[in-house]
């Protein structure tokens, strides 16, 4: 009834209607300027709503700058409301309703329905009648976003069919904006795909640019955020590590913007591969709170995956088990039930849970488990053409060849991940490198060792892998034991255990004592005791050192990442690493305690 009357008012006296409408939106933005935060949403509407029915023309500019706010801090409860609201405006012209259909369809992207997104884009975008150049330019920029992805790239003609839609989108309209910057995200995207990771950050140098030169912090905080996970993907920890805190000290000056924080928080896999496993839980659990409160779909498993993966880390096997169940959960119930795509094409949303869930079940020791897992994920991930995530893979399957004393499929996965070295992902090469050099020690060919071993320390120092150079450090310990030198042995132990608890407690642990459900190397206390009197003197010398000795090995890399700093005795570098991981309160026993236990029979 509201709008037969109106638009009789509007069919009889345009003048007056427009004048009525301008009186109602001037009064709606006095009330918006007291309004508390209950009101503002509804306050908005009717605001909107007058604005556009006075002038249609700068009442969408109004719109769009709402409904773009609303995007950028994924709001999708709040842009919900308003597409449902403005879905009953009778709007008068084509570039209007052109500019309702384009966030309807960024509505979907949101909520994860990207077949209907896609839709939308393209219609917008094909428009060229209806649609301003602008707002076409808009929807090819997000259509990029979607072609980018791995799977859509696999599809033939996949490549090209990205790279022509944002070079349409830029020449249509070639006037840089905070919206039209973001193609550079999807070139980054197209040259990560490749491992092409110098390009890739040449890709973000213009968002940055841009966004200094706008005063624009959540742009400068996307790009820094972009680089966190180009260093990441690197294995450069210490630039990774640099990036993370720029996001955080950005954030602070934000305050509350839960989209933007939920982006820093859930990216936490370098985090867990340089040992900082609470940390990660910690970001994690922040995430999924703010992805609950976002209504967040595309991150979902993503945010569940790493949670779990943190907490099997850690050794909490059910924590980690429920984690990865609800984000299987959430993959049947939403991902499964998105029509217009081929079969296993939401297949895509699992290889990350399916990775990280093997890696669990190998720490917890079913081997067959993770075996399976592995290769299923390995399998979606060659069908998608996921190069960059396939190395990681390899490494993994060699982990649980070794622990099933598969030597012969062991080298081959570690050569498999080799073979990839050209990806440039520098941890996982010097993993795989330090595997090989494992795998030739167990196949009784030390002297291949050596060249193996120089290999992966070259890269371990560099980039401070201590997980990789407290094996590699076993390794020689074991090595110089074959040769009679005790000497060596003990001096080679000595920094294993360094480099282990610069990682974390949990591989102090295992190299010293093992776990019960096996490691890759024969832990030093147990290989000590192999060697009777001669071993139990070591174990003596060692329990002698570690009660005086101080963190004192060089560190090539940033030591931010290991949190221990140089010249702090090892007695309260390791009080303070079983602070720092594991469940507070739980029993440990330390280096002195579990040397003393094994002397004493």
């Amino acid at each position: 009834m509201r709008e037969v009357i109106v638009n009789a008012l509007r069919a009889r006296s345009p003048q007056r209607f427009g004048q009525l409408n301008a009186r109602a939106a001037a009064y709606y933005a006095r009330l918006l300027e007291t309004s508390g935060s209950e009101d503002r949403p509804r306050l908005q509407l009717e605001w909107l709503y007058h604005s556009i029915r006075a002038d249609e023309q700068a009442g969408l500019r109004q719109f769009q700058a709402l409904a773009e706010e609303l995007v950028r801090y994924q709001w999708v409860s709040r842009l919900r409301e308003l597409m449902n609201d403005i879905g009953s405006y009778p709007l008068h012209t084509a570039n209007g309703r052109s500019w309702r259909g384009y966030y309807a369809a960024r509505l979907d992207h949101l909520e994860g329905r990207t077949g209907a997104a896609e839709a939308g884009y393209l219609a917008v975008a094909d428009d060229e009648e209806g649609a301003e150049p602008r707002l076409r330019a808009y929807a090819l920029c997000d259509l990029g976003t979607i072609y980018v992805a791995f799977d859509r790239l696999a599809e033939p003609g996949g490549e090209q069919r990205a790279r022509d839609v944002i070079s349409r989108s830029r020449l249509t309209h070639p006037e840089l904006d905070s919206k039209l910057i973001t193609n550079q995200v999807s070139l980054m995207n197209l040259s990560n795909t490749q491992a092409a990771w110098t390009e890739s950050l040449e890709h973000i140098r213009p968002m940055r640019a841009f966004a200094e030169s706008e005063g624009d912090s959540y742009g400068l905080l996307t790009a820094t955020q972009l680089e966190s996970t180009i260093y990441g993907l690197l294995g450069d920890w210490g630039n990774y590590l640099r990036a993370r805190r720029s996001c955080e000290a950005i954030l602070q000056r934000l305050g509350d913007v839960p989209a933007l924080q939920m982006q820093i928080a859930y990216f936490v896999w370098p985090l867990l591969d340089m040992g900082r496993y609470r940390e990660a839980q910690e970001s994690s659990e922040r995430a999924l709170k703010l992805a609950i409160r976002l209504e967040e779909k595309e991150l979902m498993i993503t945010i569940l995956e790493s949670a779990a993966l943190a907490l099997g880390l850690q050794e909490d096997y059910a924590g980690a088990a429920e984690k990865f169940q609800a984000a299987w959960n959430y993959y049947e119930n939403f991902h499964l039930a998105d029509d217009g795509h081929a079969a296993g094409h939401a297949e895509r949303y699992i290889r990350a849970m399916l990775s990280f869930r093997g890696l669990v079940a190998m720490r917890a020791g079913r081997l067959a488990d993770a075996d399976a897992d592995l290769r299923h994920a390995l399998r979606i991930k060659e069908e998608i053409q996921d190069r960059i995530g396939i190395p990681e893979l390899h490494v993994w399957m060699g982990m649980v060849a070794e622990l099933r004393a598969d030597w012969e499929a062991a080298e081959a996965a570690y050569q498999d991940a080799l073979a990839m070295r050209w990806i440039n992902r520098h941890y996982l090469e010097a993993a795989a490198t330090a595997g090989l050099a494992r795998v030739c020690y167990r196949r009784g060919r030390p002297d291949a060792c050596a060249g193996h071993m120089q290999a992966a320390e070259q890269i371990a120092q560099r980039y401070d892998y201590n997980d990789v150079m407290a094996s590699l450090r076993l390794l020689q310990g074991h090595l110089a034991w074959e040769t009679g030198d005790d000497a060596a042995a003990a001096g080679r132990y000595r920094q294993a255990l360094v480099y282990a608890l610069r990682y974390n407690r949990y591989l102090l642990d295992e190299i010293l004592t093992g776990r019960p459900q096996g490691t890759l190397l024969r832990p030093v206390i147990p290989g000590c005791l192999d060697r009777g009197a001669a071993g139990q003197a070591v174990l003596r010398e060692l329990a002698d050192w570690w009660r005086s000795a101080e963190n004192d090995l060089p560190a090539e890399g940033d030591e931010s990442t290991a949190r221990v700093a140089q010249g702090v005795p090892l007695l309260d570098a390791e009080r303070d690493a079983r602070r720092n991981e594991g469940k507070p309160g739980a029993a440990q026993r330390t280096v002195i305690e579990a040397i003393s236990a094994a002397l004493a029979g």
